[in-house]
């Protein structure tokens, strides 16, 4: 195959890149990077200070909650805190957060997740745990052990 000429007409379409670096001179870019410095600080600091917030609410559940009052804790004793996997969700707008404690779904940890990520299970005894947290009362609401199968 033989490659095809080049023409004058060719390059017409695109202009060459020295002409494009004419349009964007550096005055112009002078005013636009801090704009666009200040708004990726300030993203990440959003991100950052909901973060913290979570990592506080996380915390007062924990302090909280007594997980040896339930109803199932006879049969089926529940353990220390940390020996959970731990989900937190936000319902109800930010006012309360459902929690699911697990011992079958991983490794030892927290992590917030969306509400309709948490774990659900039907049985599992006090190897399954779900809460109710009222953040503006610093409250559990509600704490129980699944049934058995």
């Amino acid at each position: 195959m033989i490659p095809a000429r080049r023409s004058a007409e060719a390059n017409v379409r695109y202009p060459p890149i020295a002409d494009i670096q004419r349009r964007w001179h550096a005055p112009l870019m002078r005013w636009a990077l801090p704009f666009v410095g200040l708004a990726v600080a300030l993203l990440n600091g959003c991100g950052s200070i909901r973060a913290r917030h979570e990592q506080q609410i996380m915390d007062q559940v924990e302090r909280t909650v007594v997980l040896g009052q339930t109803f199932m804790a006879k049969w089926s004793p529940p353990r220390p805190v940390a020996a959970y996997d731990r989900y937190y969700a936000w319902t109800e707008g930010g006012r309360k957060v459902e929690a699911v404690y697990t011992l079958y779904e991983g490794s030892p940890g927290r992590r917030w997740v969306a509400r309709r990520e948490l774990p659900l299970t039907m049985d599992g005894g006090c190897g399954f745990i779900r809460l109710h947290y009222d953040v503006a009362a610093k409250r559990v609401e509600w704490v129980q052990c699944n049934g058995f199968a």
